[in-house]
């Protein structure tokens, strides 16, 4: 989805410049004590933007950009910065971004602000010729399919006796897990006792 999303959105940049666009895969910001801690986030973003490179299997310059940060000591560089750095490197007037929200899947503030007003308003300010940000996936089907293919692949990891063959078993386990986190208290038995469960609730 997000290579689809990629390569749909570098269309839309004129042909003889397709290849140059710098892509920037911008990600939400943590307090530095936090991965000082452990936190396995930056590298799992880091991860990602490693593989996407090798699925994109594009020339593009490919940068990686922290945003909304809230004190000084969080991750860097901000993705203000990286836009500010690719307009001096390149020159005013020549440069072309697009803008991949790696962290975020769907529309909000980080979007809908930080980005399309903050960092669109930096762009413009240093000369980039063209600014563009992917859309976020948000009711997406095909990432609605990938994200219950996700939640079934993590509940038969709990509980392998577990076979969807109907959507409405989906459904009844959907709202299981939404009673209560403990998901495995709920699945302990054959899917027909949970549908009788539900009706019988209902």
């Amino acid at each position: 989805l997000i290579v689809k999303s990629i390569k749909d959105k570098l269309k839309e940049f004129p042909l003889d410049e397709r290849n140059k666009v710098n892509i920037i895969f911008t990600a939400h910001s943590l307090p530095l004590s936090t991965i000082a801690k452990g936190d396995l986030y930056k590298a799992e973003i880091e991860k990602n933007i490693k593989n996407l490179k090798s699925l994109l299997n594009l020339p593009n310059p490919i940068h990686l950009g922290w945003q909304s940060q809230e004190g000084k000591q969080w991750l860097v560089p901000k993705t203000e910065d990286v836009i500010k750095k690719i307009s001096y490197d390149e020159g005013y007037g020549n440069t072309n971004i697009l803008v991949f929200p790696l962290s975020f899947v769907s529309d909000h503030i980080e979007t809908l602000y930080d980005i399309d007003i903050v960092q669109v308003e930096v762009a413009n300010k240093y000369g980039v010729k063209c600014f563009k940000r992917c859309d976020s996936f948000n009711d997406d089907p095909k990432f609605i399919e990938a994200l219950g293919d996700i939640f079934m692949e993590h509940i038969q990891k709990i509980n392998k006796t577990i076979k969807v063959i109907h959507h409405d078993d989906l459904d009844i386990l959907l709202n299981l897990a939404l009673v209560d986190n403990n998901i495995k208290r709920y699945i302990d038995g054959p899917i027909d006792s949970k549908r009788k469960m539900n009706h019988k609730n209902t």
